[in-house]
């Protein structure tokens, strides 16, 4: 009966700790102002300060921005109206694994490298509905409808 009750509790422990690193954190909210929101399992209204994880979604409202701060040091910013997913980010510099997979579905957002884009650039992949931009260099600008 000890036996059972001990590979219960490792399996929980080990199910525990894998979805805890599932939900780590990559980047988190520098800046926002009026109606922005984060879609996880749930929509709720972000503020400075809050993590966002892989696979959350950022909208900003009408008259609403938001700034994102990455571990690595990339930022973005939000511009009105905009629609953000994060699909992938992994900075791991000891491991030498590194990507930056998002999607701009609408909206337009200002894109600044940190140490991954420049560790690796073509790990960097910035998405709209109709393209993909390939990082070379540091900064740009990206709007779409």
């Amino acid at each position: 009966m000890q036996t059972i009750s001990k590979r219960i509790i490792v399996a929980v422990l080990l199910f525990v700790s894998a979805d805890a690193m599932a939900a780590e954190k990559v980047a988190v909210i520098k800046e926002t102002a009026h109606a922005c929101k984060m879609l996880r399992s749930s929509c709720q209204i972000i503020s400075s300060g809050d993590e966002i994880h892989e696979g959350d979604v950022i909208q900003t409202g009408k008259d609403g921005y938001a700034g994102l701060s990455f571990n690595d040091g990339t930022t973005v910013a939000l511009d009105s109206d905009s629609k953000f997913q994060i699909n992938k980010y992994d900075y791991t510099p000891l491991k030498h694994s590194y990507s930056f997979d998002v999607l701009l579905s609408r909206g337009a957002a200002l894109y600044s490298s940190g140490r991954l884009g420049k560790l690796d650039p073509a790990a960097v992949k910035f998405k709209t509905p109709t393209t993909v931009i390939a990082v070379r260099g540091t900064r740009f600008l990206v709007s779409t409808d």
